[in-house]
């Protein structure tokens, strides 16, 4: 009885020591899935979308602007199928 007492409380030893492990790893690792890969806080997220979007709007509205001036034949005004998507 005292043997398996005895057993029993090394089994439970042991696996809480590798419980404990596996925490200290997944806290130890960068590549966990709840990790974020980032270390910008959210305001500075914010930011850089606002100014992508910004962005995004200028370089469309270019497109336009481009695309009406080629189709009303001002001269000079390059092909917006030719100057390619801005990449």
């Amino acid at each position: 009885m005292a043997l398996n007492n005895l057993l029993n409380l090394y089994r439970e030893v042991k696996w809480q020591n590798e419980e404990c492990v596996r925490i200290m790893r997944l806290k130890n690792d960068p590549w966990r899935s709840d990790a974020p890969s980032y270390d910008r806080t959210w305001s500075e997220i914010e930011a850089m979308l606002e100014a992508a979007i910004s962005e995004m709007k200028s370089q469309r509205a270019k497109g336009i602007v481009d695309t009406l001036r080629w189709t009303l034949g001002v001269r000079g005004q390059a092909s917006p199928l030719d100057e390619g998507l801005g990449d």
